[in-house]
């Protein structure tokens, strides 16, 4: 952000997130002396503008979302947007889709987005909008990743799922629950995920 490589690290001791940036790709850090509480960490972390339209570093960790504002480079502040109930998941992986900010809360279900610089939030894109899904769809996301007019994400109960921009839909399922999807990312026009921590899956032509 702002040419800044940057790095939010989770402080176990203290519990909290503290903020490093580099402007040499890492070659030499800086402390910018910004901690945020959380008990867990972070779990999402993004780039969005905020309500004044210059970018912000969005910061998403169990507890919720944070919105890091890094303007001035001797003085960064950050502002708790959106509180949520804690839960490991919240926020993991959350990505810019179609203009705005794609965040996932709760267990399985909730989902929401921020749309332009006002912080618009937009609330019923989890799982459970409109009829509710089967028992066995719930699950936590693990991945989120847009490509053009379609967001992916892997979740926990196996399965690989895609927004269309009008609802989720499953795009790959594995048949074995306890091999739960935690990973999916493009490559040559593919997509590729993984359904446990032994590394096997599986790609399909987007």
């Amino acid at each position: 952000i702002g040419g800044e490589l940057v790095a939010a690290v989770r402080d176990e001791h203290a519990s909290t997130v503290t903020f490093f940036s580099s402007t040499n790709d890492g070659d030499v850090w800086a402390d910018e002396t910004l901690n945020i509480p959380s008990t867990r960490g972070v779990t999402g972390l993004a780039v969005y503008p905020d309500i004044d339209g210059t970018d912000s570093l969005y910061v998403g960790t169990p507890e919720g979302l944070w919105a890091v504002d890094t303007s001035d480079p001797t003085d960064w502040t950050a502002n708790f947007i959106f509180p949520m109930a804690s839960d490991a998941n919240n926020c993991r992986r959350m990505t810019v889709h179609n203009g705005a900010l794609w965040f996932a809360y709760g267990s399985g279900s909730g989902g929401a987005e921020i749309q332009g610089a006002r912080r618009v939030f937009t609330p019923g894109l989890g799982l459970n909008v409109g009829d509710g899904p089967p028992a066995d769809l719930l699950g936590s996301v693990r991945w989120m990743r847009s490509n053009g007019e379609f967001l992916y994400i892997a979740i926990g109960d196996s399965r690989v799922l895609c927004h269309n921009g009008k609802g989720w839909h499953t795009l790959q399922r594995n048949a074995d629950a306890d091999r739960p999807a935690f990973w999916l990312d493009f490559d040559l026009g593919n997509l590729y995920w993984s359904f446990d921590s032994t590394g096997s899956g599986a790609s399909t032509s987007t």
